[in-house]
C-alpha cells in the first residue's frame, strides 16, 4: 500500500500552494557558514509532533547540539584532491583554480538553546540563541604556514519565530512560520593567517565568521499526517537576506524542502527517514580585506572568493525520537545525514556528514 495515497488531497493542496509561493523562484549548498548551520526551525529544534499538540502543552524548552563535517574539494559535481587545489611555487604555474592556502577539513558545532510559548491553540512564539564554534585545518605553500589551524567561536544570530497552525487535528497538522534573525553574531573574527605573515591577526574568511551581519527573514511551512503506523510530512524553509553588512557583503538566500516518514507504532521509540533538498545563492559583494593587493589572482584561498559559495545539495538521513516520559513531554531526538548529491558554485570544500542531538521538554 502506498502510504502517500492516504494523505488528504485538501491538505496537500494547501501545503503545495504555500510551498510554491515561497520556493517557486530559487537561486542556485556546499561549504556552510556558521550562520547558516545555526539556522534552526522551531519545529525541528523542539521536536513538535501531533501528539504534543493534542496534549495541550504550553511551554517548549530545548537544547540541541549540531555538528557538521566538511572536507575535500569539489567544483560543480566534480571532486578534486588537495593536490589539484594547492598551488606549489616552483613546481607549477598558478591558475585561477589553484591557491597557495587550502583549508582541508572544517568542523562546525552549534549549541542551540530555545524557548517557545503557545500563545493560543494556533500561534506559538519562540526565541533561539545559538552558541557557535568552528575549527579549520589548512595546508599551505606559504613560508611558516605549511600546516596550521584557525578557530572561532561566539554567540550566533538570535532568531525570533512565530508559527501559526493553519489546520490541526488528532491526525494531521499544517503550519506556516515567519521570523527574523538578528545580527548578534560576530562578523569580525580574526586569526593568524599567511596574508600578513606570522604573528599578526587578520579578518577571517566568510566560513569562519559567526553571524551574517544582516537582518534576515525566516519563512517555513509544513504538513504532517498520520497514515496508519506512519506519520508522513513535507516541509519547506527559506532564509531571505536583507541589505549588506558593514563589510559590504551579504550571505546568499537559501531555500530547502524536506520529505519525512516516521514510524509511530511504538509509543516510546519512533525511528524515521528523511530526504532534504537545499539550494543556496552566492555571497553578494566582496570583503575587501580578503583580497591580496598586487596579486593577479587576488585570492589566497578559495574560501576568500565570494563567488565560491552556494549551490545545490540533497541529503539522505535517519532520525530517532526516544520518549523519556509516558506522555513524551521529555524526549531526545537524534539525527544523522549524508549528502547524496552536491552541485557547487566554484571550488569549495564539500560536506561529508552532519549529526544532531536535541533534548526537548514540553509542559
Amino acid at each position: 500500500m502506498n502510504i502517500f495515497n492516504k494523505i488528504s488531497p485538501k491538505n496537500i493542496g494547501v501545503t503545495g500552494c504555500l510551498f510554491f509561493a515561497v520556493f517557486g523562484t530559487q537561486s542556485a549548498v556546499g561549504q556552510v557558514t556558521p550562520s547558516e548551520l545555526s539556522r534552526l526551525s522551531l519545529e525541528e529544534l523542539l521536536g513538535v509532533e501531533i501528539s504534543d499538540i493534542s496534549a495541550k502543552k504550553r511551554w517548549l524548552l530545548s537544547y540541541e547540539f549540531r555538528y557538521l563535517d566538511v572536507g575535500m574539494y569539489q567544483t560543480g559535481t566534480t571532486r578534486l584532491s588537495f593536490d589539484e587545489v594547492l598551488f606549489s611555487p616552483g613546481e607549477e604555474t598558478r591558475t585561477s583554480s589553484t591557491y597557495p592556502i587550502v583549508p582541508t577539513f572544517i568542523k562546525q558545532r552549534v549549541h542551540a538553546f530555545s524557548v517557545g510559548r503557545e500563545i493560543s491553540n494556533k500561534l506559538t512564539l519562540s526565541l533561539t540563541v545559538p552558541l557557535v564554534s568552528q575549527e579549520t585545518d589548512h595546508i599551505s605553500s606559504a613560508p611558516g604556514f605549511a600546516n596550521f589551524l584557525i578557530d572561532s567561536s561566539g554567540v550566533g544570530d538570535v532568531a525570533l519565530i512565530g508559527q501559526y497552525k493553519i489546520h490541526r487535528s488528532a491526525s494531521a497538522s499544517t503550519s506556516v512560520g515567519l521570523g527574523i534573525s538578528l545580527p548578534t553574531g560576530s562578523i569580525n573574527q580574526r586569526g593568524d593567517t599567511p596574508r600578513a605573515g606570522a604573528g599578526t591577526l587578520e579578518r577571517l574568511p566568510y566560513t569562519m565568521q559567526i553571524g551574517s551581519g544582516t537582518y534576515d527573514f525566516l519563512v517555513s511551512m509544513g504538513h504532517e499526517s498520520d497514515v496508519g503506523d506512519w506519520a508522513v510530512g513535507i516541509s519547506g524553509s527559506a532564509t531571505l537576506r536583507t541589505g549588506r553588512n558593514e563589510y559590504d557583503y551579504r550571505l546568499g538566500n537559501n531555500y530547502g524542502a524536506e520529505l519525512t516518514a516516521r514510524f509511530k507504532r511504538w509509543s516510546k521509540f519512533r525511528p524515521g527517514l528523511f530526504i532534504n533538498i537545499r539550494t543556496t545563492g552566492e555571497i553578494r559583494g566582496q570583503e575587501q580585506s580578503l583580497i591580496i593587493p598586487g596579486d593577479p589572482f587576488l585570492f589566497g584561498a578559495s574560501i576568500t572568493d565570494s563567488k565560491n559559495f552556494g549551490g545545490e545539495k540533497a541529503q539522505l538521513g535517519g532520525n530517532m525520537r526516544l520518549c523519556l516520559t509516558d506522555n513524551c513531554g521529555l524526549n531526545v531526538n537524534m539525527k544523522a545525514s549524508v549528502p547524496i548529491y552536491q552541485n557547487l558554485n566554484g571550488i569549495q570544500p564539500r560536506e561529508r556528514f552532519s549529526l544532531s542531538t536535541a533534548i526537548n521538554y514540553s509542559f
